[in-house]
């Protein structure tokens, strides 16, 4: 798999509009962290942050339009454990933005406390999942995926806002638990979360691929 990780990772900057991509990733992350650290403790600018691997995930769609791809073995790869170890190297990176987000808020903002990080985080592990989730059904059912992804995003603000009000040191149900198990259980959360991705992947895999869900420009070539 690493090698075709390699191969993955020099066969991006030929995707349809990478460098735009890269552009939209890059604005998309700024914003994120001028929010988070605009308004410690409000759970909007990590919607931005953890975004990065619907970026990552469109890429990586766009090869597979290309015949070379298609009628190579890679195609399947491409589709089903690559992107899914690309989303989860991307979610990692930005969970770690996110936890120098937190440091950064702790250190400028003496008013910031762990209720306010543990809401961050709580906002953090829902977008984890519902963008895990999003890139695993979008490209095969657009519409309906767009539609959930609304639903969850609402969901997750309407919990984010309860969060603010739990105890300190609480997880979701009102399991207690130390700040540091808080923080490493988000690793683990990608990480499950990314094995999710791989096995709607594998079921997923021989659906023809949503035209509504590429550029206008990769449509003619589907």
């Amino acid at each position: 798999m690493i090698k075709q990780l390699k191969i993955l990772i020099k066969l991006l900057p030929s995707a349809y509009r990478f460098k735009l991509s890269l552009v939209g990733a890059a604005i998309m992350y700024l914003v994120g962290i001028v929010m988070a650290l605009s308004f410690p403790g409000n759970g909007i600018g990590i919607v931005f942050l953890m975004m990065g691997p619907i970026w990552v995930s469109q890429l990586i769609i766009s090869l597979s339009v290309s015949n070379l791809v298609q009628v190579s073995s890679f195609k399947k790869a491409l589709h089903t454990y690559l992107s899914a170890a690309a989303n989860f190297i991307s979610m990692i990176l930005s969970y770690l933005l996110v936890l120098l987000v937190d440091g950064i808020n702790r250190y400028i903002h003496p008013e910031y406390t762990d209720n306010d990080g543990i809401s961050l985080f709580l906002a953090c592990f829902f977008f984890v999942i519902a963008f895990t989730l999003y890139v695993s059904f979008c490209y095969k059912y657009f519409i309906v995926s767009s539609i959930f992804l609304v639903i969850g995003v609402q969901v997750v603000g309407v919990y984010y806002n309860f969060s603010m009000y739990l105890g300190e040191n609480t997880l979701p149900f009102g399991i207690s638990a130390p700040f540091p198990l808080l923080i490493l259980s988000g690793f683990g959360i990608i990480f499950v979360s990314s094995l999710l991705q791989y096995g709607i992947s594998l079921l997923l895999y021989k659906r023809p691929l949503s035209k509504t869900a590429q550029y206008a420009g990769l449509r003619k070539y589907m």
